[in-house]
């Protein structure tokens, strides 16, 4: 059982905690979940392009997919779907409407972050619980 709770996947999300050595390790883990997420849910879309962002954190969107909701389906997996710094705020993100995303894309998003506990195995299972979930929402 996925015991992803992105107190693993989350753990480095601190930027400043993020040293030069470790973002290789970090940039891999990332472009790992991405390449499983995105051969499991074909509509997903990151909210940046991969090398120009931050490599310990990735924000992306599934059209149709209430992020609350996905969230809400997944307890094992922590997950974000607004700004840390708004975290009770329900309206769309100012940061995603700010590159362009419109109310509906805001809502559909999601950010992951990978520490430097994170392992491959809870890559690609979250990956998959994550495209179990929006299979299961997409048929309700």
């Amino acid at each position: 059982m996925a015991g992803l709770s992105l107190g693993t996947v989350l753990d480095g999300a601190n930027t400043a905690n993020l040293t030069e050595s470790k973002r290789p390790a970090a940039a891999s883990l990332e472009c790992r979940f991405w390449n499983q997420l995105s051969k499991r849910i074909q509509t997903v879309t990151a909210n940046s392009p991969l090398d120009d962002a931050l490599p310990n954190c990735l924000n992306f969107r599934i059209p149709d997919i209430d992020s609350v909701d996905l969230q809400s389906a997944l307890p094992k997996i922590a997950m974000s779907t607004g700004s840390a710094c708004n975290s009770s705020d329900q309206n769309p993100s100012h940061v995603l409407m700010a590159i362009g995303l419109d109310g509906a894309m805001a809502r559909s998003s999601i950010r992951v972050g990978f520490g430097r506990f994170t392992t491959t195995e809870e890559i690609d299972e979250a990956a998959g619980m994550i495209a179990k979930a929006v299979q299961r929402l997409q048929s309700s």
